[in-house]
């Protein structure tokens, strides 16, 4: 990896306002040609090693890792040179030079190692399982300032599973197969984090420790400390499908513009099933809407149940043309959404709540 792309995704870790003024570096530690770049906050931290990195001297500082990148990256691939001299770095290349103040890499918080065993899945997949998990933390940190619940990522019957839940909806995402079974809560920030720091390509290590997890791909170390919080029993709400009196088998994005549609007026609507088609109505301050959409199929029972639009929407948007079947028990009990390796439970609004 090459320096830029390695300071760009150390500085996805460091803290914009650091309590610890040396969590606001990035740590440069270098031996001939071989350069690791780290950055840390309290509860994570990234190591990435940058190969042949055209430095000269041996380094070894903690410095401002964003005011360097915007440096070099204005070099247009142009030779440089590191040199760090008792207070400061010196950069320079060609006739340009710049000379930033340093702080002694003893005082850079010690990185942990992965000593622990791991498993290995796709990041594509991984990636894929984290958009269709952590926006339901990401709604309670809009809404409350905080996580309400830390994600779940369990290795479980042979699956390695990204778990995220409210009190009012619960996301689960299998990304592949796992290794001997266990479990451990995380927050929005880390999988914000290794979502930005993963490419699409290639594999990524997981390895889960006591109170620690890492991520390790090529070049990349990154972990993160667990949240000493118990994720609530599960398996019970993510198999209450099998109890449904209808379903409904469409196109997410087909459902989706539907839904899109609604929310312009309404923040919850009707959902009526009648044989084979489904309605979705109801009318705000903003006005009635009224839209019927004929699915690929429909089993069971007519019915109506009541739910809120922005919840329903929010999975269906990363699903793009997927075929997902909606599973419907009554009116009061959870709904059900499925597609490939992948559930979503919503609770309905019960009652008059839309009145």
């Amino acid at each position: 990896m090459d320096i830029l792309k390695a300071l760009k995704k150390a500085n996805v870790i460091t803290p914009k306002n650091a309590s610890i003024p040396i969590l606001g570096c990035v740590l440069l530690q270098s031996q001939q040609e071989e350069l690791y770049i780290t950055a840390a906050d309290l509860e994570s931290g990234i190591k990435v090693k940058v190969n042949d990195p055209l430095i000269k001297s041996d380094i070894s500082c903690a410095v401002d890792g964003k005011v360097l990148y915007g440096f070099l990256s204005s070099l247009k691939k142009c030779d440089f040179d590191f040199q760090q001299q008792e207070t400061s770095l010196l950069v320079k290349s060609l006739d340009t030079e710049l000379e930033l103040p340093i702080m002694s890499a003893d005082k850079f918080p010690e990185f942990p190692e992965p000593e622990v065993s791991g498993f290995v899945v796709p990041c594509n997949k991984f990636k894929q399982a984290l958009k269709r998990t952590y926006f339901i933390s990401q709604a309670g940190l809009r809404e409350y300032g905080v996580d309400i619940l830390p994600s779940l990522l369990e290795c479980k019957d042979g699956e390695f599973r990204v778990v995220t839940s409210d009190d009012t909806r619960l996301a689960l995402a299998v990304v592949g197969e796992g290794g001997s079974e266990l479990s451990a809560c995380v927050s929005r920030d880390t999988l914000v984090n290794i979502d930005n720091i993963l490419p699409e390509e290639g594999n990524v290590e997981v390895k889960i420790g006591k109170n620690i997890i890492f991520f390790i791909y090529d070049d990349i170390i990154f972990f993160s400390r667990l949240v000493n919080k118990e994720f609530p029993p599960y398996s019970q709400v993510v198999s209450a499908h099998d109890k449904a009196t209808s379903i409904i088998e469409i196109k997410a994005s087909e459902l989706l513009e539907t839904l899109s549609r609604a929310s312009l007026v309404l923040e919850a609507a009707k959902l009526i099933i009648d044989k084979d088609k489904v309605t979705v109505t109801h009318n705000s301050r903003k006005g009635k809407f009224k839209e019927t959409v004929v699915p690929k199929s429909i089993t069971g029972n007519n019915m109506t149940v009541i739910f809120d639009i922005k919840f329903l929407m929010e999975p269906l948007k990363t699903l793009d043309d997927e075929l997902v079947t909606i599973h419907i028990i009554d009116k009061n009990n959870p709904i059900t959404l499925l597609a490939n390796n992948y559930t979503y439970v919503i609770m309905p609004l019960v009652g008059d709540e839309l009145d």
